[in-house]
């Protein structure tokens, strides 16, 4: 794990590893991954929009990603 981000306004966990792999977790449920995304490089940077809509994504090599998250 390289980067995690709490959802302000909701009980979503963002997780990032090292090999790219970006999930969703509901913290009642920490095990179940809701969505997952694979990105070609290491996620060093989750952040969460202040809506709480949308995640950004940093990736190793200087590259951001902006992923839309409904609910």
């Amino acid at each position: 794990m390289t980067d995690v981000a709490l959802r302000g306004n909701g009980n979503l966990l963002a997780v990032g590893n090292i090999e790219g792999r970006l999930e969703l977790r509901r913290l009642s449920s920490p095990t179940a991954c809701l969505r997952s995304a694979e990105f070609a490089s290491t996620i060093t940077h989750l952040a969460w929009s202040t809506s709480a809509r949308r995640l950004a994504v940093g990736i190793d090599g200087g590259q951001v990603c902006i992923v839309r998250v409904c609910r």
